[in-house]
């Protein structure tokens, strides 16, 4: 009986060869993520009032060249 026990004792039926390579490509796709997040955010991140640049019409000067505006100011 304890040694039935000992072999059913894993708590996943996968073995662990199988997990390394369901594991892999899992925290492969993690890291990337978070490169590219940490990336996007290095204005933001590690200049002194850094912030994203506005993505709003009415701070675009192409736009307002254009005539466009923002669709809230159309009522």
């Amino acid at each position: 009986m304890s040694n039935r026990l000992a072999e059913n004792s894993y708590i996943c039926t996968r073995k662990p060869s199988e997990m390394n390579e369901f594991l892999l490509p899992v925290l492969a796709s993690v890291l990337l993520v978070g490169i590219a997040v940490l990336l996007l955010g290095v204005k933001v991140l590690f200049v002194k009032g850094g912030r994203f640049p506005s993505g709003h019409a009415h701070d675009n000067p192409e736009l307002k060249r254009r005539g466009v505006g923002c669709h809230r100011g159309d009522n």
